[in-house]
């Protein structure tokens, strides 16, 4: 057991024994009785590897030094990973081969949980998605199943290219129902780590473990991903973007200006107090004690008020005004501009076009888009959003890769235009996977 400032270490006896000699970094530190096979060191400095061994005495002499054990003592913050509830959530990734459905059992910070994985021998990853150096880990067994105990393997780091061995194991045994540490010395920092387990402690069926810890500090936060526009008002723009591990506090910039910070945990923001019709760029970073990381890329935002939805309630594909059409066709097209969030049309195929027609000239300066319930496979991924001049449609905003949708959440985007056309459409070239629909529920077009 490692903990604030402490290490405890355990062997086995051996006979003829007077005491025990416990050497730390090379130098004897205790002395413990004979039949006393435990000692725990305090007075230690955190985060620091320290090496140790022992020897058994008796008034004839004193044996050769047991092979070495590195042990690190360690703050309670220091367990990197959060409580995991799925095997995405709520920040990193785990997965194991084989596959297992509940992997995240192995980091959910409780020891009456466990996962078999089928066979001697298989991984379990760690995608922290954030830089991290680990300099130790531990493994929990599950009692009555100490023969399914991992016995040989390696702990490695990815680089992007290939898996770093950065510990090697063989021959662990005996496994009993406590906690095991495996420290190491390791300078380098990577975002993904893994277990690769190449042979149990005899059970010929199943790999059977209770829990992992992953213990090290974190660096520089990764860059927050999939920050959008999720609501827009009067004089106000919301934000929402994905977490980050390894995070004290958000930085939420306005114009390259910062404006707002956000507590760790916290994935949203509403920012007000702005001006109707102008658009401003955003962008957020995550920040730990190390420093903060690179900025998102931005995103445009307009605040503007209630009267700028520009197509009325549509209750047929021409009526009342304008006219709606889609290709592949659609007799119910006109449901993406009902203003009612729960109607929906889905088109044959992963592209489409979607087309609106004022009849009348509009200047758009941002659309809105938000999915039906249960399909997000079939939202739009890559697109473009363009007005006709007559002749030619014109491109007014590219998007690609658009794959963080969630249900009930209206996605925003803002394009700078002073072009005033009567036709707009949007040309999707590619879904979020669905092999066969697009489905929407409601498009908004927002501009004057």
């Amino acid at each position: 057991d490692n903990g604030d400032g402490k290490v405890s270490l355990q062997w086995q006896g051996v006979n003829g024994v007077t005491e025990y000699h416990i050497y730390q970094d090379g130098e004897l530190v205790l002395t413990t009785p004979a039949g006393t096979t435990t000692a725990t060191l305090t007075g230690l400095t955190n985060n620091q590897v320290y090496r140790f061994s022992v020897s058994a005495a008796n008034a004839i002499g004193d044996s050769l030094h047991s092979a070495e054990v590195l042990a690190m003592p360690y703050n309670n913050d220091q367990w990197l990973n959060p409580i995991m509830t799925s095997n995405t959530s709520p920040l990193g990734a785990v997965t194991t081969n084989p596959s297992n459905g509940t992997a995240y059992l192995l980091f959910d910070h409780n020891d009456a949980n466990s996962i078999s994985l089928a066979g001697g021998k298989g991984i379990i990853e760690y995608d922290y998605q954030t830089p991290t150096r680990i300099h130790e880990y531990t493994m929990m067994p599950l009692p009555g199943y100490l023969t399914r105990m991992p016995k040989s393997w390696t702990f490695e780091g990815f680089n992007g290219t290939d898996w770093v061995i950065l510990d090697t194991q063989q021959n662990v045994t005996p496994w009993t129902v406590s906690r095991k540490y495996f420290t190491f010395q390791n300078d380098l920092v990577f975002s993904k780590y893994r277990l690769n387990i190449t042979g149990n402690n005899g059970d010929a069926s199943y790999l059977t473990m209770s829990e992992i810890q992953l213990l090290g500090t974190y660096e520089t936060p990764a860059t927050p991903k999939g920050l959008w526009n999720t609501n827009n008002g009067d004089g106000k723009v919301s934000l929402q973007w994905q977490g980050v591990n390894g995070v004290t506090e958000y930085h939420i910039y306005q114009d390259g200006e910062l404006v707002l910070t956000t507590p760790a945990g916290t994935t949203t923001a509403t920012l007000t107090g702005l001006t109707n019709n102008q658009v401003y760029r955003f962008s957020v970073s995550a920040a730990n004690a190390i420093g903060d990381s690179l900025h998102s890329a931005e995103v445009l935002a307009m605040p503007y008020n209630s009267v700028q939805w520009l197509n009325p309630i549509m209750t047929s594909n021409t009526s009342p005004s304008g006219a709606v059409t889609t290709s592949p066709s659609n007799g119910t097209a006109y449901y993406l501009f009902d203003h009612n969030d729960t109607n929906y049309i889905t088109l044959a195929g992963r592209i489409g076009t979607i087309e609106y027609d004022y009849q009348t000239p509009k200047a758009i300066h941002e659309y809105t888009m938000i999915p039906y319930q249960g399909y997000l496979t079939r939202m739009p991924k890559s697109w473009k959003f363009e007005g006709f001049n007559g002749t030619d449609w014109v491109v007014l905003d590219t998007q690609q890769n658009v794959s963080s949708w969630t249900t009930g959440t209206r996605k925003y985007f803002t394009i700078q235009n002073d072009l005033f056309f009567s036709k707009y459409r949007l040309n999707i070239t590619e879904n979020n996977g669905d092999i066969n629909f697009l489905t929407l529920s409601e498009i908004q077009f927002l501009g004057n």
